[in-house]
Formats: structure tokens, sequence, C-alpha cells
């Protein structure tokens, strides 16, 4: 027989669980932009007994699926983004369309010797050379410095990523942490979402495994199977130059006796692209630099030696070679021999044809395209235009991979706004559904009072 205490209990299990609903309906639609926020959910169920209802924790609406595949793709994202980035600036040195790209410089240089080989015995022909030679030198110069600030910068940006990696992985160490104490339900839930926002941010930066544990925290594993946060301990990241002339940028972890450990698997993400970016593109165009300006130096001083000057003199080099092939491109000058004395350009090749032969010209007009003067058998111009190609095409894949990572990213989080999102319209349809059924159950207590007044009534 249903009592009125089956009633009172009824009706404050209604009151309760309409309660609950208003509460849950209302914090999704304060957190509706809250960054790693999901949906929360009330689960409901009848009581045995036929006592009412039952009012579980709030349930929020993850897809863990979801989740990983956004922050694979935002990894991913973020490694074309810093690639492109980096290559748009590295692009600057090999544009030769604005008129004074190294490849221009090339181009006059051999213009400048072809009109010493058609006149050799003007001076101002020969002035002119020693000028476009200083001109060719200045832009080396440039070239290398575009290059070796790029290359420095990528290391920059790449330290200060890593920072901020270290950063989030400790905030995400000392969420997990609280999550494993926190209450079920609301508390955990909040903690939970500032867990999720925290990787986010994180996830665009470098490539991570999201992996849960039994306890509520996770566990964030880089491509190359070392644990960037396990259980409340994070991780911390170092990133090091090595000295050139290699100057290769390594991340390394470190470990329980303080020291560092290089890591050489693929990273992805943001810190990913920088390192890969420095190591395989800025490092060896900067090292192609110096080789081209050393080879070019020390093939045409070899022909100029050779050649005789308007005084019969023989022997004299026209650069000043640099000791080393480091550095080469910032050090190209005339050497004393031809710097202010143009006549001392040996553009005959024998003493007797002074000075209208123009044989040792001709030779030294092509060294910039003959074949065979670097290492690998190709030319200076040829070196450098492949160098430049290669950059621009390095820059399109990155601009293309990027372009679809991005679709990629905006598909998915859509995907998992439509699972865990809040719509604020139908939160109020809820509100209104729970107020309503609050009033019904505040109603229901209300006539239980009269009726329980009643029957005290005629007791007394």
């Amino acid at each position: 027989m249903t009592t009125l205490q089956h009633i009172l209990s009824i009706a404050n299990s209604g009151l309760q669980s309409s309660q609950t609903l208003v509460a849950s309906a209302s914090r999704n639609i304060a957190n509706a932009n809250t960054p790693g926020y999901a949906r929360e959910t009330v689960p409901l169920s009848a009581q045995l007994g036929g006592l009412g209802v039952v009012t579980g924790f709030p349930v929020a609406s993850r897809n863990a699926l979801l989740e990983q595949g956004v922050v694979a793709t935002a990894a991913r994202l973020g490694f074309y983004q810093s690639q492109s980035n980096q290559l748009q600036s590295l692009e600057i040195a090999f544009n030769d369309l604005d008129g004074t790209g190294l490849g221009i410089s090339m181009r006059g240089f051999e213009a400048a010797m072809s009109a010493v080989a058609a006149n050799p015995a003007s001076m101002a022909d020969r002035g002119q050379a020693l000028q476009s030679a200083l001109s060719l030198a200045t832009t080396f110069a440039s070239t290398r410095d575009t290059v070796s600030r790029t290359a420095s910068d990528a290391h920059e940006q790449a330290s200060a990523v890593a920072q901020e990696i270290n950063s989030l992985a400790q905030q995400v160490a000392q969420l997990n942490g609280r999550i494993r104490s926190a209450r079920p339900g609301e508390e955990r839930n909040s903690l939970i979402s500032q867990r999720a926002a925290v990787i986010d941010a994180m996830s665009g930066s470098i490539g991570v495994d999201t992996v849960a544990r039994s306890d509520g925290t996770v566990s964030l594993v880089t491509a190359s199977g070392r644990a960037l946060v396990e259980s409340t301990f994070p991780a911390t990241i170092a990133v090091t130059l090595s000295a050139p002339p290699a100057s290769t940028v390594a991340v390394s972890f470190a470990q329980a006796d303080g020291s560092y450990a290089a890591s050489n698997a693929p990273l992805g993400g943001e810190l990913g692209g920088l390192v890969e970016f420095h190591n395989e593109v800025a490092a060896p165009a900067l090292e192609r630099i110096d080789e081209l300006a050393y080879s070019f130096m020390d093939a045409f001083n070899q022909a100029h030696r050779a050649g005789f000057n308007l005084n019969g003199g023989t022997g004299y080099d026209f650069f000043e070679l640099p000791t080393t092939v480091t550095g080469a491109a910032s050090g190209m000058a005339l050497s004393r021999d031809v710097d202010g004395h143009p006549e001392n350009i040996g553009a005959a090749a024998d003493a007797s044809g002074v000075p209208g032969d123009n044989t040792n010209a001709l030779v030294l007009k092509g060294i910039l395209g003959q074949e065979g003067v670097l290492a690998d058998g190709s030319s200076v111009i040829g070196a450098y235009e492949t160098l430049g190609a290669s950059v621009s095409n390095t820059l399109v894949r990155a601009q293309s991979g990027a372009s679809l990572e991005q679709g990629s990213l905006d598909q998915l989080q859509n995907l998992l706004a439509s699972e865990s999102g809040v719509s604020i319209d139908e939160e109020l349809i809820r509100v209104t559904q729970a107020n309503a059924a609050l009033s019904a159950s505040n109603t229901i207590l209300q006539q239980l009072q009269s009726m329980t007044d009643t029957i005290l009534n005629m007791v007394g």
C-alpha cells in the first residue's frame, strides 16, 4: 500500500533530479565556448519498488577516438605550418625576381667578364668586372646571412616551443593528480575538461598519443616512445645545437640522473617541423652556399693564375681564398693583387698576346657555369638553381600538407562538437523541461503537506 512516506520519497527524488538537471544544463550553457569542455548529461533511473528516481553523477559526453584524432591531426598541422613559415623566410634568400638575388649577381659577373673578353684592353671594362665581383661577394654574403638567420630563428623557436611543452606537460601532470583524488561527477568532469584543453593546446606543438589509465589519469607518449607525462610525473625536454660545421638541432629528454638523452625519432608538431627544417633544409643550404662560394673562388683563382695581365705578369689570385669552406660565402673578397688594379686581371693566355688576347678571359667567364667545379660534378650556377628549386618545392609540399591537415582537423572538430559540444537551444529545452518537472514535484510536496495537515487535524 502506498503511504504518505512513499509519496514524500517520490516527490523528493523528483525534486532532487530536477534540480540536478537544471544545474547540469546551466553548467553546459555557461561552458558552451570553454576549450576542452564536453557536454554533461545526468543519468536517471527508476528506484526499486517505485519509490521515485535515482539521480546519477553527471557524465561528460566524450569520444576518446575523436579526441585522439584531433590531437594527432593538430600535430601534423603544426608540423607543416612551422615548416611552411620557415620555408617562406628561406625562399627570400633564393628569390631572383626582384633583380637583386644571387643568381642575378652571378649572371652579372658573367656579363662583366664577357665584356672584358670582348675588349681585353679596356680599363673601363676591367674596372667594371672588379665592381661586379665585389657585388657578387656582397650578394653571396647577404644570401648566406639570410639562410643563417633563418636557421638560427628555427633553433630559437624550437627552444621556445620546448619550454612551452614543458610547461603544458607539468600542467597535465598536476591535473592528473587532482583528477585521481577528485570526487566523481562535477568536480572530476571539470578537471578532465581542463586537462583536455591543455592537451589540445599542446597538440600543435608535439605529436603525442594519449593513453587513459584506470585511475582517471592519462599518459602522453611521443612518437619516439618516450613518455612526456606519466601519471603525475612530467618529463623535461631541451633543445641543443651542436658545434659547426654540422650545427644540427637535437631534442633531448631529461634522465633520472639529471643528464639528457637525445631523441632521434621524428617528434611531429611544431617542434618536429622546426627541428626537421633546421637539420634537413636550412643547415644543408647554409653549407651548400659556403661550398658554392669556396669552390667558385678556388676554381676561378686556378684559372686566373694561368692568365697574363696587361703588363705580362702571371700567377695572380683573383679572390682571397678563405682557409676553410665554412663561412666562405661571408668572406668572399678580392685579392690584394687585383683589388684596385684592373690591369692585373689575367685575360690573356700568353704574354705575347697582351693586350688583345682574350683566351683566358673566356675561360674565366665560363667558370660559374662550368660543370665539375663542385665536388658532385655540378656547376656553381646549376647547384644554386637546384638549391632554390628544392626550397620552393619543399615549401609547396609543406603548404599542401598544411591545407590538407587543416581540412581534416576542421572535419574532426566538427564531428567532435556534434558529440561533445553544447547546443544552447537544446540546453534551454532541457532547462524548461527540468523546471516543469521541478514545479510538478513541488506541487506534489505542497499537496502532500496539505494532506498531512488534514490528517493531523482529523486526529487532533
